[in-house]
């Protein structure tokens, strides 16, 4: 069964937001192609592995792309 990226990205967010992190922080997807974009905030570097491996797992996906960042850490373009 082919599912459609609208379709992909709806329920990936659907798991995140429900299953993976109801609690831990905001993270926004975006899929095209079947490459699926994960943006945002989360509590812990648990979490944001958690999220990207699951996501990676997931049926339709062929590459995850994420730019999630950790609640409280420095950006990477911040240290000096």
């Amino acid at each position: 069964m082919n599912v459609t990226d609208d379709e992909l990205r709806k329920g990936l967010q659907a798991f995140i937001d429900n299953a993976v992190a109801p609690s831990a922080g905001d993270v926004s997807v975006s899929v095209d192609g079947g490459v699926v974009t994960l943006q945002g905030r989360v509590a812990t570097a648990t979490q944001r592995h958690a999220i990207r491996d699951l996501i990676a797992a997931s049926p339709g996906v062929r590459h995850v792309l994420y730019a999630i960042e950790i609640a409280g850490a420095t950006p990477v373009h911040q240290l000096a």
